[in-house]
């Protein structure tokens, strides 16, 4: 028998004379009662230990998502930084493009009025000498010879215009 209000052991003639008021239990009872506090003891700090991991790991997923956020919002400010870069250099690129055109169409027109002259005075030197093809008259045979060194003239001019001409940008392929 088991004394329950001295936690010892007691034999049965114990049970009848000091321990006679006292609770007492079957021992294989009491060592079962033993053997789960012990047990339960032994599931305490197994207990502990795990709530205690559950608060690292807690701890844990919340500093990553601590660092993830700034990360997130780090590379936000990095992507917002290179749009806005590329905007401004597309922009840049823009404007450049639009100043080549509009310098391209202003030598172009320059060129046209240039040729439109030279086309008008190639149109009448032409008559002219067609008129002079008609007469017999030698003083304007040698206004031809005279027109003839002109038209050469001219004609070495047109080619370097149009060199020119030919070397515009609007007239080249871009590598942009």
């Amino acid at each position: 028998m088991f004394c329950q209000k001295d936690q010892k052991p007691v034999c049965v003639q114990g049970t009848e004379r000091e321990h006679k008021r006292h609770k007492t239990v079957p021992m294989e009872e009491e060592n079962k009662r033993i053997h789960l506090r012990e047990m339960i003891s032994s599931i305490q700090p197994m207990i502990h230990t795990r709530l205690r991991r559950v608060k690292e790991i807690q701890n844990s997923v919340g500093l990553s998502k601590q660092i993830t956020e700034r990360e997130i919002e780090s590379s936000a400010q990095i992507c917002s930084m290179l749009i806005s870069a590329i905007e401004r250099q597309h922009a840049r690129l823009v404007e450049e493009l639009e100043k080549r055109q509009q310098e391209a169409e202003r030598r172009a027109e320059e060129l046209f009025q240039e040729l439109e002259e030279e086309l008008n005075d190639l149109q009448m030197r032409s008559s002219e000498l067609q008129h002079l093809e008609h007469t017999q008259n030698p003083v304007h045979l040698l206004q031809v010879r005279y027109l003839h060194c002109i038209y050469t003239d001219l004609n070495q001019h047109f080619k370097n215009c149009t060199q020119t001409f030919a070397s515009f940008p609007i007239f080249r392929v871009s590598r942009l």
